[in-house]
């Protein structure tokens, strides 16, 4: 209870007394968020150190596979410097960005997204969730559970 506040949660205690307490609960969304990001960040970097611990060579880049085997990466700025690499085993991590549809562009109040909800301070009193992937579901399922009417 005393670190609570860290994870963006907030308890309260209220009761006349020599009654009882009643506990109320409020979320700090915008604490949420920053320890979220601030988990992932550091998730990544553990996966990155684990990574070269093992002996993999990891090369940030633009890149396109080349064949059975290898993949050219674009190192450089403006794709000015290459890096052609062959092995066994290649593992390409492409990353994400969030898909945008022409008839609701984002506009980072009313249209969100996902990116862009780690951004909110306050819990919105409705939300729809557009995407059936792991990513919508665990949205649907936090704000849900954060209070929203999702």
């Amino acid at each position: 209870i005393a670190g609570a506040s860290d994870l963006g949660v907030q308890l309260f205690a209220r009761g006349a007394k020599g009654t009882p307490l009643t506990p109320e609960i409020a979320i700090n969304l915008a604490a949420v968020n920053k320890r979220l990001l601030a988990l992932a960040r550091q998730q990544s970097d553990d996966m990155r150190s684990s990574l070269v611990e093992a002996g993999v060579r990891i090369i940030s880049g633009h890149g396109r596979l080349d064949g059975p085997g290898a993949v050219v990466v674009s190192t450089g700025p403006q794709g000015t410097a290459f890096d052609r690499v062959e092995a066994d085993t290649l593992v390409v991590s492409v990353g994400a960005s969030p898909r945008q549809l022409p008839q609701a562009k984002p506009d980072g109040e009313r249209i969100l997204t996902w990116t862009q909800l780690y951004d909110m301070t306050t819990l919105p009193e409705h939300l729809i969730v557009v995407g059936s992937g792991v990513t919508g579901a665990e949205f649907a399922s936090a704000y849900m559970n954060l209070g929203a009417k999702v």
